[in-house]
């Protein structure tokens, strides 16, 4: 019970704390629109909103996308894999400031050496992604915001010279950005998911608040503010214990901002409520106390100590989603509480209150709830649209539609609103920020008019999936988070700008004819474009029945443009069975008709990735949502599970998110997926029929895609964490971020065999290339065939059980290396151990000691290594095998 327990606590959690719209998701009824396209007349052409019966909800949709980002970072029970990812770019960004420090990242070699190559941004430079906060500095009349892809841009008020601050450190679930003074010197205080943070350096790097450490088996802070006078910090957050499987809201408080925190109360009181039944609140202008609500028992914090005293009760306010908001105009304090939909007022500082109204709507975000300081009576509130009240909250009017936005883009706001931002001009006139999912706006007039400042230079787009035309890179095409499907006809080499063809969130970009027609998913449905390169869609096909993942993978038909594979689900309503769903477009629309395989009756999972062999057109790969790989001989009709399956690692955990089939060794496949619990990338030799452990180099992390260069001599692989890059010949991964790329979600990946180029997707930073100058040769034997695979085999074999211990080890520890008996042979065969940090680099040659009589032998590390992660590895006759080793 207690597994379950953890499950699903991990998914809450998430919901709860991950995506915009996530808990108003939760609650609103809305129908979800019907796939149906407007004559495209050169502008976006816009998904338009019709009942439906049969149709999922709106919360159910997002219900499904949550649970299914969830699903692929599948790990075991108590593994929290935000934690792990967070520590991984915790020792990353170490590693390159102090190889920056010490002059070693002067250009991007990676390897030892061996590829070289220059990072480009692609862009887009005009449509920007989600925006969560603004910050304000009115003493140097700077803008600061945060994105949703966890980085920190400033500009001018009205977003000019945009520049992005901390492109090497990213930061997950940004809840607070202030500016403070201290010494006469500005202080950046930020609060996100897990921790509190300051920076003395412009938001460049940042570092970590004392005593918050409620959260290291899951949980996330759901709210903080900072007082007037800059020292004293709230933090409301929700903690989660592994071990006896509960929940709880934690309040911690600092007084020297937010250098330290300590733990002041816990709540028990509703431990399943994730945190959104408590709130913060003061006024950052005035000197109003810090107010806490907790399901509508009121109360104000000590400024010395942070201890909650009571004030007041709201009577008969529901409970759920609490929040706060208000106002201090001369010695009058107005507060606002939002109690689960419900509205109250107080007049006097919170000690009594009355009902307003009973708005029927839930909020994006905890920052979605804000008032005026010029006008107490004036409120804003966000869901899908922008709301604002002129009487105090007793009436509500709507900014505007949410797909007003696509005829009028600079002066229309965009749907999703984290948050409407006032601030105080140093001229003293309240102007006001407005953050979207489709950038942040401007307006000084109490928005009767607002103005997009993100069109250009805010390059913060959010990309599910990224393709290319082969036949003329000048066309590409992008697939984002709410802002459509983007094309791009011209590539003039600098960061690009992309036309939105039409609205929503596009995955799975492919095609079989180079790019001149394209296939698309969106959540509910499949969309082809007969003319990729400048038409609109001429056909879609809205899901029936029950899909299994929210963006489900897509295969073109290699022989026939106008086909593709869905994988899958089922073409009945509340069906369990998983099928791949065979798509024509015929004419304006498209057909479906379900295969006759079921993936979910053979392995208990969803198919999530499948893909044809490009020698042999007859042969397709599938693997599931857990981990089991199929094998069939004639295009997907009957399907056979691999004979014995993964060797090496068990991949018990493994959600397969991609499979890459060589296009030049017949039988090698390739498949990634998460890997928090074991492996996240395996190869086949034999058709998929064992499969082999080649992590090597790579973190615990998931792998959303991986694809080859051209004599696939080097794979690339989008991760969770970040770009790496596999070189075979080494059998080790290594990191691809180096000085030029920034620390992102990498969510897709294609190569340009034409220019040679690794074109990556991010979530949250756009489109990145990685321009190839240098990179290994495919080794022929002289009769032109490759090296043969008994010595592919014999690498594998060496990686698979070769081990070091203890791991994590210390500065200088003395390292047992224990190897298959065979490789020893009495000793002669280990020749070497290198000591590389992650990116490859050689820090140190290392001396090795045989043990005689034994499968082991030792060597020892260095002094004075900083903590994180390495490579050791090991030459063992012509073989090379590289373990990470975690220095602590």
């Amino acid at each position: 019970m207690r597994t379950f327990q953890i499950k699903n606590m991990y998914w809450l959690c998430f919901v709860l704390s991950l995506s915009g719209a996530l808990y108003a998701a939760l609650q609103r009824t809305d129908t979800v629109q019907k796939t149906q396209f407007l004559p495209y007349n050169g502008k976006t052409i816009v998904m338009q909103k019709k009942e439906h019966e049969g149709m999922h909800d709106e919360r159910e949709e997002l219900r499904e996308r949550l649970e299914w980002f969830e699903k692929m970072h599948r790990a075991a029970p108590g593994v929290d894999w935000r934690s792990i990812d967070t520590e991984t770019r915790r020792v990353r960004q170490e590693m390159l400031l102090k190889a920056l420090k010490n002059g070693r990242l002067s250009g991007d070699e990676f390897a030892g050496g061996k590829v070289e190559g220059d990072w480009r941004e692609k862009g887009s430079q005009n449509c920007s992604g989600r925006v969560l906060l603004a910050e304000l500095d009115v003493k140097n009349n700077v803008l600061y915001c945060a994105s949703d892809g966890g980085n920190f841009w400033k500009g001018t008020p009205k977003g000019k010279n945009w520049k992005v601050l901390n492109d090497k450190q990213r930061f997950y679930g940004i809840c607070l950005l202030k500016r403070v003074e201290e010494g006469g010197k500005p202080v950046f205080i930020m609060a996100e998911n897990r921790n509190v943070y300051r920076s003395t350096d412009d938001c460049a790097t940042w570092q970590p608040a004392k005593g918050i450490d409620g959260m290291k088996d899951g949980g996330s802070i759901q709210k903080a503010v900072i007082h007037s006078n800059g020292k004293n910090i709230a933090v409301v957050a929700f903690e989660w214990n592994a071990v006896s499987g509960s929940g709880r809201t934690a309040l911690y408080y600092s007084t020297d901002a937010g250098i330290n925190f300590k733990k002041v109360s816990t709540s028990f009181n509703n431990p399943y409520a994730y945190g959104q039944n408590h709130d913060l609140w003061t006024d950052y202008y005035s000197n109003t106390p810090i107010y806490y609500i907790n399901d509508g028992k009121v109360m104000t914090l000590d400024e010395t100590t942070g201890t909650p005293a009571d004030l007041s009760t709201i009577t008969g306010a529901p409970k759920g989603t609490n929040m706060l908001t208000g106002a201090k105009k001369g010695d009058k304090t107005t507060i606002y509480a939002y109690a689960n939909a419900t509205i109250y007022r107080s007049e006097d500082a919170g000690l009594t209150w009355e009902l307003r109204s009973k708005t029927g709507r839930y909020p994006f975000f905890k920052t979605s709830f804000s008032c005026s300081y010029e006008d107490p009576n004036f409120l804003f509130f966000g869901d899908i649209e922008c709301w604002k009240s002129k009487d105090a909250a007793k009436t509500w009017n709507k900014q505007n539609e949410w797909y007003d936005y696509y005829d009028n883009i600079k002066g229309t706001l965009h749907a999703d609103i984290p948050g409407v931002f006032p601030f105080k001009r140093a001229d003293g006139k309240e102007i006001h920020y407005v953050c979207t999912d489709g950038g942040i706006y401007y307006s000084e007039n109490g928005l009767q008019t607002v103005e997009n400042i993100a069109l250009d230079g805010l390059n913060i787009s959010q990309y599910y999936s990224v393709y290319t035309n082969q036949n003329d890179s000048n066309y590409v095409y992008l697939g984002a988070q709410d802002q459509g499907f983007q094309r791009c006809q011209n590539d003039s080499g600098n960061v690009l700008s992309f036309d939105q063809i039409f609205s929503g969130d596009y995955g799975h970009l492919s095609s079989s004819d180079g790019g001149k027609s394209l296939w698309a998913v969106y959540p509910g449905s499949a969309v082809y474009l007969g003319n990729a390169q400048t038409g609109p869609p001429t056909g879609s096909w809205d899901f029936k029945g029950t899909m299994s993942a929210w963006i489900p993978f897509l295969m073109p038909n290699p022989t026939n443009n106008k086909q593709a594979f869905l994988a899958g689900g089922s073409l009945t309503n509340g069906g369990k069975d998983s099928k791949i769903i065979k798509l024509t477009a015929s004419g304006g629309s498209i057909n479906a008709t379900a295969m006759s395989f079921d993936f979910k009756k053979a392995s208990e999972g969803d198919v999530s990735a499948i893909a044809y062999d490009p020698n042999n057109l007859n042969t397709w790969y599938a693997i599931t949502s857990n981990g089991r790989f199929f094998v069939s001989k004639d295009k997907g009709s009957n399907w056979q599970e691999s004979s014995s399956g993964f060797s090496g690692p068990s991949p018990h955990y493994l959600y397969g998110s991609d499979i890459y089939v060589s296009k030049l060794d017949s039988g090698t496949v390739y498949v990634c997926g998460s890997g928090y619990s074991n492996a996240p990338v395996f190869v086949s030799k034999d058709y998929g029929q064992t499969f082999t452990d080649i992590s090597a180099g790579l973190p615990s992390t998931h792998v959303y895609a991986i694809t080859a260069n051209t004599d696939e001599t080097l794979l690339f692989a989008a991760t969770e964490v970040g770009p790496f890059m596999y070189v075979v010949e080494d059998d080790m991964w290594y990191d691809l971020v180096g000085s030029g790329a920034p620390d992102q979600v990498y969510w897709a990946v294609e190569f340009l065999h034409t220019s040679q180029t690794v074109r990556f997707a991010t979530y949250g930073r756009g489109a990145w290339d990685f321009k190839i100058k240098r990179q290994p040769k495919r080794k022929v034997k002289d009769d032109g065939d490759t090296d043969p695979p008994t010595a592919i085999n014999e690498q594998n074999r060496l990686q698979a059980q070769v081990s070091v211990f203890p791991n994590p080890a210390t500065q200088g520890a003395t390292l047992a290396i224990r190897l298959p008996a065979a490789a020893l042979n009495g000793t002669p065969n280990l020749k070497k151990a290198y000591l590389k940090d992650a990116s490859g680099r050689l820090l140190a040659e290392l001396n090795v000691k045989p043990i005689y009589g034994t499968n082991e032998a030792q060597t020892t590390l260095p002094l004075n290594l900083p903590k994180g992660l390495f490579i050791l590895e090991i030459l063992i006759g012509n073989n090379r095998v590289g373990k990470r080793i975690q220095i602590e």
